[in-house]
């Protein structure tokens, strides 16, 4: 079954959990090499910490990306995360609301980072964060340029909004 360009289900990953996980570790391994090979002579704690610190983001990171899921299926979507799954049919749901490009800005980015995730609201009123849906920050000044720009996680929320406005139909 097919909506627009996406067939169901689906299964989306938030790649910025991705990178963060590829930066940290290129920087755990580039500390390693650091210590192990030159002749700075860091000493055991400041070498080891130096490669502990951005590993332990990278494990984190990667736990997060490898866990944080959303899965959309034909009879509603599936939240899934590192401390477990939520499964909410199309009933039960009203929207899904993204902070729009105008509010997005580097300070929000460096301070509050998951106050663009998506969010799906309940016909109850109460509002379930999605981390898997976020839009691409990138690592250049180029990516924080475009911050504010419509990404492609502005038309994955708007294909979930349709994909909930058909619920009742025979797709």
């Amino acid at each position: 079954m097919t909506l627009g360009d996406w067939a169901l289900p689906q299964r989306i990953r938030n790649r910025n959990l991705r990178w963060v996980t590829i930066l940290a570790s290129a920087i755990a391994l580039f500390f390693l090499w650091l210590d192990l090979v030159s002749s700075f002579g860091l000493g055991v704690v400041l070498g080891l910490a130096l490669f502990v610190v951005p590993a332990t983001v990278a494990i984190v990171y990667f736990i997060s990306w490898k866990y944080d899921v959303l899965e959309v299926r034909r009879d509603g979507i599936s939240i899934e995360g590192f401390r477990g799954s939520r499964s909410i049919p199309w009933s039960e749901i009203d929207r899904f609301e993204i902070r729009g490009s105008a509010r997005r800005s580097l300070m929000m980015l460096t301070f509050r980072p998951w106050a663009d995730q998506a969010k799906v609201v309940l016909g109850n009123g109460s509002v379930v964060r999605i981390r898997a849906v976020q839009p691409w920050r990138g690592f250049t000044m180029f990516g924080k340029i475009a911050v504010g720009s419509r990404t492609h996680t502005d038309d994955v929320v708007a294909w979930l909004n349709r994909l909930q406005s058909r619920a009742g139909s025979p797709w």
